[in-house]
């Protein structure tokens, strides 16, 4: 099939394309993307997957969320053979295999499943697939892996999925993870046919993605170099981490910062242009953001804090709006330098861990903090080993970082200082717009100090795990955004 496209691009008299491949046909794409990058302009995958690993695994999810007497009855046709005598499917076990696989294909527009009468070339089908299980790849294709060969591309190149996708999060990330630069884009309320569910944003996705792919566009005989798509975004002049010499030294810089103090502050890590879009996009949708006020402890990690109820029963103001992910553009500047491979692998490297992940939590991956006259956050310790935050935004005063590293060995006499605000061990940062900061908060006592001024302090807050399906406890998204689900229709 690889060399069919191959034969029709050179029949057509074509150059390079933009190609574009959805579920079966993302595999074709690849394929064909391995065997001829050098034809390749752009490659576009659509709820697809890398390996055929991972293709089972998404349909042995599917398989098993089925009804039991579902699951049953197909397992007992697939012990009897699920091709008849005629060389086709049996019709029973084709419509119970959509019935189970239906609820992921549309969730918006579900057609009334209907089994077809004309010749699917079932011959063909059964070799390529295999005559065992609708649910797990047999046939000719078995053992396909494309992760390796894709390592190796230099394309730029999007993966587009749904959220109530076949295609599950780990087998996006995977691909995603194997195209250097790629986007990753998971739209919300959707299935496996994305382009139905929600016509609208995958356009937009694409048309975005093509718009910034065409203006990268390297000549057919020159196509060797890689250009990410977050590279727009990203102060190249600055940080080039294209460049494999400049990229180590920036790694090394931030990680001897992180290790001595605890944080590690890139300045105008963005460009201008891409800063003012963010903030043009935060201040749009400051009208949606939640609203705490409250008292709060400094989440006590030492046995010892613990132990004494005097320094529990502290309080800190609490004193912001937050703006959940879901009502951030996938495509706006934002959420691209978030899912952008090239800043999970800066930030993976800086904070020495084996994997990196954007969450999956559709509420709280990207986030946006804004804080107002008066507004503060009290001091705390973190649950989570680091934090990435991004100041989009100043304000007029005030807001200052503040934080006392190593804070969980102190004596309690200096916690009740440095909860008083007297403590002679309290780092104070005073970040500048476009500051990439890194911090450690779990063993750190922090806080945002009282803003001042007509003018909104405005931070993005990128949350990032070890795990590639993380996703928050109903209870923190319901403290940090007063609610579970999506308010996106």
């Amino acid at each position: 099939m690889v060399e069919d496209v191959e034969f029709i691009r050179q029949g057509l008299c074509l150059g390079q394309l933009d190609i574009l491949g959805h579920s079966f046909g993302g595999i074709l794409a690849q394929s064909y993307a391995v065997a001829y990058s050098a034809n390749v302009k752009s490659l576009l995958l659509v709820a697809t997957a890398s390996s055929i690993r991972s293709v089972n695994a998404d349909l042995q999810r599917v398989k098993e969320s089925a009804a039991p007497a579902t699951r049953l009855r197909l397992e007992a046709l697939e012990a009897l053979g699920i091709y008849g005598p005629d060389g086709a499917q049996r019709p029973e076990y084709r419509q119970l295999a959509d019935e189970a696989l239906m609820p992921y294909i549309y969730i918006n527009k579900t057609p009334t499943p209907s089994f077809p009468t004309y010749d699917l070339g079932w011959d063909v089908m059964r070799d390529l697939w295999g005559g065992d299980s609708e649910f797990e790849a047999s046939g000719d294709v078995r053992g396909l892996d494309l992760v390796p060969e894709l390592r190796t591309l230099t394309i730029p190149a999007i993966v587009i999925y749904g959220d109530h996708d076949i295609v599950r999060d780990a087998t996006a990330r995977e691909t995603n993870a194997a195209l250097k630069g790629s986007t990753l884009v998971r739209l919300a309320h959707c299935a496996h046919e994305v382009y139905v569910d929600q016509p609208e944003k995958f356009l937009e996705a694409v048309e975005e993605f093509l718009s910034l792919s065409r203006e990268k566009t390297v000549p057919l005989e020159s196509h060797t170099t890689n250009k990410s798509n977050s590279m727009d975004i990203i102060n190249t002049d600055l940080y080039d981490l294209g460049d494999a010499v400049a990229r180590a030294r920036h790694i090394e810089a931030a990680r001897s910062q992180l290790a001595k103090t605890g944080s590690a502050a890139i300045p105008d890590f963005v460009r201008a242009t891409a800063l003012a879009s963010m903030v043009e996009e935060a201040k749009a949708e400051f009208g949606h953001a939640h609203r705490r006020e409250m008292e709060l402890g400094f989440n006590a990690k030492d046995e010892l804090m613990l132990a004494d109820p005097l320094l529990l029963a502290r309080k800190s103001p609490y004193r912001m709006s937050s703006l959940g992910s879901d009502l951030l553009a996938e495509s706006g500047a934002l959420k691209r330098l978030y899912r952008s491979q090239d800043l999970i692998e800066f930030i993976r490297e800086i904070v020495g861990v084996a994997t990196l992940y954007s969450t999956t939590d559709p509420l709280i991956n990207a986030t946006v903090t804004y804080m107002g006259d008066g507004d503060q956050q009290g001091w705390h310790f973190d649950d989570n080993d680091f934090v990435v935050s991004l100041l989009l935004q100043s304000p007029d005063s005030g807001g200052n970082f503040e934080y006392v590293a190593n804070a969980t060995t102190l004596p309690q006499s200096e916690i009740n200082e440095i909860l008083d605000g007297q403590s002679e061990l309290t780092r104070r940062l005073v970040p500048q717009p476009g500051t990439l900061l890194l911090f450690r908060g779990r063993k750190a006592l922090h806080r945002v100090a009282p803003v001042s001024g007509s003018r909104l302090r405005i931070i993005a807050l990128l949350s990032y795990d070890t795990s590639p399906d993380f996703v928050y406890a109903e209870q923190v998204r319901l403290n940090a955004l007063g609610r579970t689900g999506s308010t996106v229709a």
